[in-house]
C-alpha cells in the first residue's frame, strides 16, 4: 500500500508554495496529485517549463463550442506551478485528479452558499478585516515549519463541521477520492497530495465507502492548451480569474520571504518617483523603519502589506490614503504578462498569425509587449498587405491592432496610422477564430462569407462590403452584390441606405488602391441612389434624434463624393429631390440648406428663387435655426460665398443684428460651421471681408482663373485618379 501525503494549499499562496516546495524536497514523493481538471492531464504529461515564463493558464475548452472554456491560472507563486515544477525537476509523473471539464461543463450546480465564510469568522475573532490580510498574517507570511500543513488540516476539519457542503463540492471530493484511491493501488511508494485546504479532511476518507453524489452526465469533448496570462488577469475574481488582488506583494514574498518588506518598498519608491513625486532614499528608510515599529506593536512576527501601506501614508503621502488609487496599480498589480516558446503554440492559426507578425516586422509587439505605431501607405503592395491583416485580425475580433482616430472611416486615403499592441492574455481570441480556417486571411474570409450568406438586414450586407474591402476579399462583392439587389428595393431604412451608397461611392473611387481589378458599380450605385430620391424628402420629416445624426453624417460625406464629375448622372438622379425638400414645407433646417446648395450647385433654380430662400430663412426668428440651416448650406464648401456678395452681406447683417449675449452663445457653432472647410477657403473669405468691395472689383480676373485652377487641381488631388 502506497504511503500518501496531503498538502492543503491555498491557491496562488505564495507561503503555501514555499511551504511545499520544501515539503516535496523532504518527503520525495514517486507521484504527485494535483487538483486540475483531468482533462488537462495532456499538458501535465508534456509539461516543460524551458523558456515558459509565468503567469500562464491552463485553457481548457470545448472546440465545438467556445462559450463552454475554463481557464487555471498559474503564477510562479502558485503552489500548483511549484508541484508541477518538482515533477519536472525530479522526472516525477504528476495526475490531474478533478473533475473533467468535459463532464463539468454538462452540469449546472446550483450555487449554494456558506451562510458565514468560515474564514471571515476566523478574520473576525483575530480582529484582522478581512479574509486576505489573515491568510497573509498567518500562512503567506510565516516563516513556519512543515508542521504547519498538519495544523492547517486540523483548522479546516474543525470548519467543515457543520457546515453544509454544496453539491459541486461533493461531487469533485467524490470524483479526487476514487483517483486518489486508483493511484494508491498501483506500484507507487510515496504519493504527494496537492489540493485545495478545505478540501483534505475529506480526501483522508479516499478509503472509505460513501454513497456517490456523481450525477450521471454525458461527457464531451474538450481541449486544452496552454496561453499566457498576466497579473491584471490575476486578480480578477469572477469568471477565469484568481481574486488575487496584490500579485508583486506576493512574489516579492515567495521571491525574498522575510526580506519582502524591503525589496517591495525599493520597487515602490522606484514607480512613485516615475510618476513624477519628488522622494529620496531617505523616504524609503523611514517607511520601513515605521513599517516596523508597527509590526513590533501589533507583535507580528514580520512586517506585512497594513504596516508597510500604513507607513507609505504617513511619510511619504502626508497621512492621505487616495494615492492608492494613483499608484496602486503600479504598486501591487504591474503590467508583468507571461510567455513561452513559439512552439508550444498548437493550432496552426497561431502560428500563422505569429508569421504575419513578423512578416510586418512587428516582433516585439509580441516578445517584448510594447505598443507600436506603424504608419502605412497603401500604395505599396506590402503596406497594402499589412493592412489587410491588421483589418482581418479586426474582423476576427482578435485584439492586435486599431487605426488612430484620424482614419477612421477614411475609406479612400493612401495613409493609414495604427496602433498595435498585443496583450498575450488576448491569445484566447486566436484560439475562437481557429475555427473558420487556419490562416488569418482564410478564417477571416470564411467568417464574413458565412455573415454575409445570413444576412437578412441591408445594414449587415453594408457592413460585409466595408469589411471586404478593407480586408482585400474582392472575390466576395459578387455575392455581396446579388444580395443588394434583392434587398435595396424592399429596404425602408434610409439610413442603411444612404450608409450602403457611401460605401459604393467610395469602393468605386478608391478600390484601385485596395483591390487588384475594381469592380464595375455603376448599375447599382444608381439603383440605390433611386431609392434613395424616392424616400428621403419623406424620411426628414420624421426623424428621431439618432437617425438625424447619422443622416446628416452621411449627407455630407455623399455630397462630398457626388462632387466628382464622374457622378453627373447619379447627382441628376437625385435633383428632384432636392426640389421636393425645398417645396415640402417653410422648415428652416440642416436639410433646406442642404437641399438649396445642391439644387444651386446644379443649376436647379433660377436666382430669383435663390433670393427668396435667403430672405426666408435669414427672417426665421431662432437664431438655432438659422444656424442649422446655415450647416446644411455651408457644409464643408464656403469658397462660393466669395462670389456671392448678396448672400454675404445678408450673412454679415444677420449676425450683425444679434445681441451679445446670442453671438457668445451661438459662436462656437459658427466657428464649427466654417471650420469644416479648408484654411484656403477660409482665408480667401477673410481676405474679401477684410477688404472693401471696390477692391475686389478691381482685381485682375486671372486671380480668380488662379483660384479656379487651383481649386479643381485640389479636387482632383482629393479625388485620386478620375475615371475616363
Amino acid at each position: 500500500m502506497s504511503k500518501i501525503q496531503f498538502y492543503g494549499i491555498r491557491h496562488h499562496g505564495p507561503g503555501s508554495a514555499l511551504r511545499l516546495k520544501t515539503a516535496l524536497e523532504e518527503w520525495k514523493p514517486d507521484l504527485i496529485l494535483i487538483e486540475l481538471p483531468a482533462d488537462a492531464q495532456p499538458l501535465l504529461d508534456t509539461f516543460s517549463p524551458g523558456n515558459m515564463t509565468p503567469p500562464v493558464s491552463i485553457l481548457i475548452y470545448d472546440p465545438k463550442s467556445f462559450t463552454q472554456a475554463s481557464y487555471f491560472p498559474l503564477a510562479e507563486f502558485s503552489p500548483e506551478w511549484q508541484a508541477l515544477l518538482y515533477g519536472h525537476h525530479h522526472m516525477v509523473p504528476t495526475k490531474a485528479i478533478d473533475v473533467p471539464m468535459k463532464k463539468y461543463f454538462q452540469k449546472e450546480f446550483s450555487r449554494e452558499k456558506w451562510t458565514t465564510n468560515p474564514f471571515q469568522l476566523l478574520a473576525d475573532q483575530t480582529d484582522f478585516p478581512d479574509v486576505e490580510q489573515w491568510w497573509d498574517h498567518f500562512l503567506e507570511n510565516n516563516q513556519s515549519s512543515r508542521d504547519l500543513f498538519h495544523a492547517i488540516d486540523q483548522l479546516m476539519e474543525v470548519l467543515r463541521e457543520g457546515l453544509p457542503v454544496s453539491q459541486e463540492n461533493e461531487w469533485r471530493e467524490h470524483f479526487m477520492k476514487t483517483q486518489i484511491k486508483k493511484y494508491t493501488n498501483q506500484d507507487y511508494e510515496r504519493i504527494a497530495v496537492v489540493c485545495g485546504a478545505f478540501h483534505v479532511p475529506e480526501l483522508r476518507q479516499f478509503n472509505k465507502k460513501k454513497k456517490a453524489p456523481d450525477p450521471k452526465v454525458k461527457s464531451k469533448k474538450t481541449e486544452a492548451i496552454w496561453i499566457p496570462w498576466s497579473y491584471e488577469r490575476l486578480t480578477q475574481k469572477n469568471a477565469y480569474g484568481a481574486g488575487i488582488q496584490h500579485p508583486i506583494w506576493y512574489e516579492a514574498l515567495f521571491r525574498h520571504e522575510a526580506e519582502a518588506g524591503q525589496y517591495w518598498i525599493a520597487q515602490a519608491m522606484t514607480a512613485i518617483r516615475q510618476k513624477g513625486k519628488n522622494i529620496s532614499s531617505a523616504h524609503g528608510l523611514e517607511v520601513l523603519r515605521l513599517a516596523e515599529s508597527l509590526r513590533r506593536i501589533r507583535k507580528k512576527n514580520r512586517m506585512g502589506r497594513p504596516e508597510l501601506e500604513e507607513a507609505l501614508t504617513s511619510v511619504v503621502f502626508d497621512g492621505d490614503r487616495s494615492w492608492i488609487t494613483l499608484y496602486g496599480n503600479d504598486l501591487y498589480i504591474g503590467s508583468k504578462k507571461g510567455h513561452f516558446p513559439e512552439e508550444m503554440y498548437q493550432i496552426p492559426l497561431q502560428k500563422d498569425f505569429r508569421n504575419r507578425i513578423k512578416k510586418a516586422r512587428l516582433s516585439k509587439v509580441l516578445s517584448e509587449h510594447t505598443e507600436v505605431q506603424k504608419n502605412l501607405d497603401l500604395r505599396k503592395d506590402l503596406h497594402r498587405e499589412h493592412s489587410r491583416f491588421f483589418h482581418q485580425t479586426g474582423l476576427l475580433q482578435i485584439p492586435l491592432a486599431r487605426t488612430l482616430e484620424a482614419n477612421t472611416g477614411a475609406l479612400g486615403t493612401f495613409k493609414e496610422s495604427w496602433d498595435i499592441k498585443w496583450d498575450p492574455v488576448s491569445e484566447w481570441t486566436i484560439v475562437q477564430a481557429g475555427t473558420y480556417g487556419t490562416t488569418i486571411a482564410s478564417a477571416a474570409e470564411n467568417k464574413l462569407c458565412k455573415t454575409i450568406h445570413q444576412a437578412e438586414e441591408m445594414e449587415t450586407l453594408v457592413t460585409g462590403l466595408k469589411e471586404a474591402f478593407l480586408c482585400g476579399f474582392e472575390n466576395l462583392f459578387k455575392d455581396i452584390q446579388d444580395k443588394m439587389v434583392l434587398m435595396y428595393a424592399v429596404s425602408d431604412s434610409i439610413v442603411a441606405l444612404l450608409d450602403s451608397l457611401e460605401t459604393l461611392l467610395y469602393v468605386d473611387q478608391y478600390g484601385h488602391i485596395r483591390w487588384t481589378e475594381t469592380p464595375d458599380l455603376c448599375p447599382l450605385i444608381e439603383r440605390i441612389t433611386m431609392r434613395v430620391a424616392d424616400l428621403l424628402p419623406a424620411a426628414i420629416l420624421h426623424l428621431e434624434e439618432k437617425t438625424d445624426q447619422q443622416l446628416r453624417q452621411h449627407l455630407n460625406q455623399i455630397q462630398y463624393a457626388l462632387a466628382n464629375p464622374v457622378y453627373r448622372p447619379v447627382r441628376d438622379l437625385l435633383a428632384e429631390t432636392w426640389i421636393r425638400i425645398l417645396s415640402q414645407n417653410n422648415h428652416t433646417d440642416f436639410y433646406h440648406g442642404l437641399a438649396l446648395k445642391m439644387a444651386m450647385n446644379q443649376d436647379l433654380i433660377g436666382s430669383g428663387f435663390t433670393e427668396d430662400q435667403f430672405l426666408r430663412h435669414f427672417s426665421d426668428s431662432d437664431p438655432e435655426n438659422i444656424l442649422d440651416w446655415l450647416e446644411g448650406l455651408l457644409s464643408g464648401q464656403i469658397l462660393w460665398i466669395v462670389y456671392d456678395r448678396s448672400f454675404l452681406q445678408r450673412l454679415n447683417s444677420w449676425i450683425g443684428q444679434m445681441s451679445p449675449d446670442s453671438f457668445t452663445n451661438n459662436l462656437p457653432i459658427l466657428r464649427k460651421i466654417f471650420t469644416r472647410s479648408g484654411p484656403e477657403e477660409r482665408q480667401k473669405l477673410f481676405q474679401v471681408i477684410q477688404h472693401p468691395v471696390q477692391e475686389v472689383h478691381e482685381q485682375d480676373l486671372t486671380d480668380y482663373s488662379e483660384e479656379i485652377e487651383e481649386y479643381v487641381a485640389d479636387l482632383v488631388q482629393q479625388y485620386g485618379e478620375l475615371k475616363a
